[in-house]
């Protein structure tokens, strides 16, 4: 069993032994000051969603309990303020969500912050949560007789003002159309809001992609085995145009990646059974290794939303351990330990990045810890 170390809180914040190789946070909320605040630490109930757009609070979706669910409230958002680089606990707060939401598929803020769009019920129903007054909206459900749009949550961003996503429209029927790429309009309602860009469904049985993703509406990633060889092949994608896919690299098994602003940062295995971590620019058309020939590999990378920042983990086979490193223009993309952690490890758990990739956050089982990147 791992020793417990000395733990001190000083205004809020959990400093560390550094003498036993923890890491001194930025700032933290222990598993104590979470539950104070009805925030649950179970992986199960609840889950660690995304910064806010300026990076001024985090926010979290869990379940809600008993007596909330009994009043038709099954899920919450809970916004947790960060102001200076600390999280502001005595403005946490819970924002129970109401009709029509029975569950959280995906939740994404609107560019302004004042509102949060939620998706639930498999992706049939879309529905507007008021970021201060809690208030809960329907903007499209499924109705029996009438047309309507499901969407599929793993495709789902803003593009010039109007959410991107991926789906399919189906008639007064409920017989479904082939799988397209759509725009919603959270500024309309009902099937309205919804506006066909591109149909995929060929496209993507014909390529048949693994770990896809997309990160503009012209752009996309994704993996694919060879059938000869059974090597993993990647390529850039530009679906609208319905050309070939441009391979960008071969690898023994393709083991983690993220999506962000025409870049994907990608971790592999390579043919030579050594580890790289590299990051491709759609537009420049180039490949950046970050870091090559490693004996062990860099799992769960990010991609700050502007494309900037690249921040990843060494395990190692630490068990709920891990390092984490960044990359970025600044440092000709070269991986750099980050500015609180060093080279010291941190309890590993559900990681986001900041937009701007300056900070990140891990919800792990014991706690919320904030960190600076650089």
């Amino acid at each position: 069993m791992m020793k417990k170390m000395a733990l001190s809180l000083i205004a809020g914040a959990c400093i560390l032994s550094l003498s036993a190789g923890q890491a001194l946070a930025e700032d933290c909320l222990t598993k104590s000051t979470l539950k104070k605040h009805g925030i649950g630490v179970d992986y199960a109930h609840t889950a660690l969603s995304s910064f806010s757009h300026r990076g001024d609070f985090v926010y979290l979706i869990q379940n809600t309990d008993f007596e909330q669910a009994r009043k038709g409230q099954f899920s919450e958002v809970v916004v947790v303020p960060i102001h200076n680089g600390k999280f502001v606990e005595e403005s946490i707060k819970r924002l129970p969500l109401g009709a029509p939401v029975t569950g959280v598929d995906y939740a994404m803020l609107t560019p302004d912050q004042k509102e949060m769009i939620i998706v639930t019920r498999s992706g049939a129903t879309f529905a507007r949560l008021d970021m201060q007054t809690g208030e809960t909206k329907t903007l499209h459900e499924h109705i029996a007789g009438k047309p309507g749009f499901r969407a599929y949550p793993e495709i789902l961003y803003y593009v010039n003002g109007k959410m991107f996503i991926k789906g399919y429209f189906y008639d007064g029927q409920d017989f479904a159309d082939v799988d397209c790429t759509a725009t919603f309009d959270p500024a309309q309602n009902g099937v309205l809001a919804f506006d066909r860009v591109y149909d995929i469904e060929l496209q993507e049985a014909k390529l048949k992609p693994r770990n896809e993703v997309f990160t503009d509406v012209d752009c996309a990633f994704y993996a694919a085995k060879d059938k000869k060889t059974g090597n993993m092949k990647v390529y850039a994608w530009n679906p609208p145009t319905f050309k070939e896919p441009t391979q960008i690299d071969e690898c023994k098994e393709f083991i983690s990646f993220w999506g962000a602003s025409n870049r994907m940062v990608y971790a592999t295995q390579k043919l030579n059974n050594l580890y790289q971590l590299a990051l491709y620019d759609v537009k420049t058309k180039t490949k950046t290794v970050i870091i090559d020939d490693a004996q062990s590999p860099y799992k769960n990378v990010f991609l700050s939303s502007d494309g900037s920042t690249v921040l990843c983990t060494d395990t190692k086979n630490r068990v709920n351990r891990a390092t984490y490193f960044y990359a970025d223009k600044a440092t000709g993309w070269k991986l750099t330990p980050t500015a609180d952690l060093g080279t010291r490890t941190a309890l590993f758990g559900p990681t986001r990045l900041a937009d701007d990739g300056s900070y990140f956050v891990i919800y792990s089982d014991r706690r919320l810890d904030l960190y600076r990147t650089r």
